[in-house]
């Protein structure tokens, strides 16, 4: 059947990034803790999905993770599997693209707890965008507890148009 047509809205992320992330291990700590990292954005399965390796300096050691963000034509919503090498685990989210931002949940055990947990991509620019990471333990509460500004490498445009959020 071959790539969804809400894909094409994904097309202009394609290429690399340098991430700014702040992030809190406990959400409850005042302090942020800030790390450089990057991203490599790329369509994948004749254009069915999105391929993203991220990497970064976090807690003194290099993080690596890979995510796949899809939309599934059966269920009408966007899908995200995530896998990294620090928490070793794979996490599903899923959700929906709205008005040029993309929410998707989950749950996830955090500190021996089940929490909820929300990513949000916002502000897609030629140039880049924003992301969030918050948790909840009712659904209602939400606390960040990371986030990253995404700026697309300089000269790596791919082509697409941004505004196809």
């Amino acid at each position: 059947m071959g790539q969804p047509e809400q894909m094409k809205a994904m097309e202009s992320m394609a290429g690399p990034y340098n991430v700014a992330m702040s992030y809190k291990m406990d959400p409850t700590a005042p302090d942020w803790t800030t790390a450089e990292g990057s991203a490599e954005y790329s369509l994948v399965l004749d254009g069915c999905a999105m391929k993203v390796v991220f990497k970064a300096d976090m807690m003194g050691q290099t993080m690596t993770g890979h995510q796949y963000i899809m939309y599934n034509r059966n269920t009408g919503k966007w899908q995200s599997m995530w896998a990294d090498d620090m928490g070793a685990y794979m996490s599903y989210m899923e959700g929906d693209m709205k008005d040029g931002t993309m929410v998707l949940l989950g749950e996830e055990e955090m500190m021996g707890q089940k929490v909820k947990t929300r990513n949000t991509t916002s502000n897609l620019t030629d140039g880049g965008f924003d992301w969030v990471m918050e948790v909840s333990m009712d659904g209602a509460n939400w606390m960040p507890v990371m986030k990253g500004t995404y700026t697309r490498v300089s000269g790596e445009k791919a082509g697409g148009d941004a505004g196809g959020w």
